[in-house]
């Protein structure tokens, strides 16, 4: 029964780390990042009035800040719906929980590399050894598991 719980739980948190829901969606979201300059693109100036891409910390000559922080890190905004489809959470033997995205996703899954692409930076949603967001979530969420499941079956 609660693993259940815990597998729904860390379910619905993968899903509202990748839905955007703050934000706009499919093509209207494709606009809102080309006006802004492409905030999570690499390599590039960022200026919006040359239509390069990319994150900029300094300001302009004219005294105008570039769209830096307009869009967060995470929750990742949905465009083709993919990455929130495709995830999923299972729960094997020795309550071993597994949680992730499948092929569903497709070339949608290349916004999870932790390094980012050669094209955008990485997001911090996954990280190797239970790193980013999503890894400290799921290490609460077992901690919180054990507390209420297994501590009180420990004999004092």
């Amino acid at each position: 029964m609660g693993m259940k719980v815990l597998r729904k739980e860390s379910l619905d948190e993968l899903r509202s780390l990748t839905d955007g829901s703050k934000g706009p969606k499919g093509k209207a979201r494709i606009r809102a990042l080309r006006a802004a300059g492409h905030p999570y693109g690499r390599r590039t100036s960022g200026d919006v009035t040359t239509g390069k891409r990319g994150i900029v910390k300094k300001k302009y000559r004219t005294g105008r800040r570039p769209s830096v922080g307009q869009f967060p890190q995470l929750p990742i905004g949905e465009i083709s719906g993919r990455l929130k489809k495709a995830s999923f959470a299972t729960v094997g033997k020795k309550f071993k929980l597994t949680a992730g995205f499948n092929k569903k996703a497709g070339p949608s899954i290349k916004v999870l590399q932790p390094e980012g692409t050669k094209y955008m930076v990485g997001r911090g949603l996954m990280l190797p050894n239970e790193g980013g967001e999503f890894g400290a979530r799921m290490k609460r969420a077992r901690r919180a598991f054990s507390e209420a499941f297994f501590k009180p079956l420990k004999k004092p």
